[in-house]
């Protein structure tokens, strides 16, 4: 420890003491220091900061177009639905359907693409069997293999519909079962049956009997088909 100027010329005996005392001084000093800040620490109150948690929105769970599964639906053919074959739609072209028929804002616009939906079914199920060499009505072709008979096309209708139906693309519309109509006591024609959700005495035939493979299918109120419309073959 370095002396003071005003201690140089002081006695050795008070020299001696003062350095003994700045010593004490000093350590004393530095405790209570010590002591001081370990009291600080107890006494301050702890701060914790906040940090704010930003969480993200859940996202919707969804399956890429990919990885999702196709169906399969069994189609009549030759008649009497004496023959089946099971075609597959495969997930892009069932997403295609659904986003074709979210276009409609109400029940008249989503039977315009119901007609339109059930040839494109055909069409695909063409590729993949013969009913592609169905014509229409029963007479053009007549023996022909994949031929499809009014019978035919009723019941593999209904099942489209109720393949779109179970897969919740239809707002307006439910599918009922297919209607038999009866003219000329010998006379008989099958088709779809569609009803409106909100209106359920409105009843509509998705006919696909009277059109070329592939074609849109003709759509008529019930009442109008069972009367006879549509009988014009194309």
């Amino acid at each position: 420890m370095q002396m003071k100027p005003y201690l140089t010329n002081a006695k050795p005996a008070h020299r001696v003491l003062f350095a003994v005392c700045a010593t004490l001084c000093l350590v004393v000093c530095g405790q209570s220091a010590a002591l001081a800040k370990q009291s600080v620490r107890k006494k301050a109150p702890k701060v914790i900061a906040v940090i704010p948690v930003v969480v993200a929105p859940a996202l919707p769970s969804t399956v890429p177009i990919a990885e999702a599964k196709g169906e399969h639906v069994s189609i009549c053919y030759n008649y009497g639905c004496q023959a089946e074959v099971s075609v597959l739609y495969s997930a892009p072209r069932l997403q295609w359907l659904a986003q074709q028929l979210a276009m409609a804002h109400n029940a008249a616009e989503e039977r315009d693409i119901l007609a339109r939906v059930v040839g494109k079914l055909y069409g695909w199920a063409g590729e993949q069997s013969l009913i592609h060499n169905d014509k229409p009505g029963d007479y053009l072709d007549d023996g022909v293999p994949g031929r499809m008979d009014c019978i035919d096309h009723a019941e593999s209708t209904s099942r489209l519909l109720k393949m779109l139906e179970a897969r919740q693309l239809l707002r307006f519309h439910k599918v009922l079962e297919p209607m038999r109509r009866v003219r000329w006591l010998v006379a008989q024609h099958f088709s779809a049956v569609v009803e409106e959700r909100d209106n359920p005495q409105h009843r509509y035939v998705i006919d696909s009997w009277f059109v070329a493979h592939a074609q849109a299918a003709i759509v008529l109120p019930l009442d109008d088909w069972l009367a006879g419309a549509g009988d014009v073959v194309e």
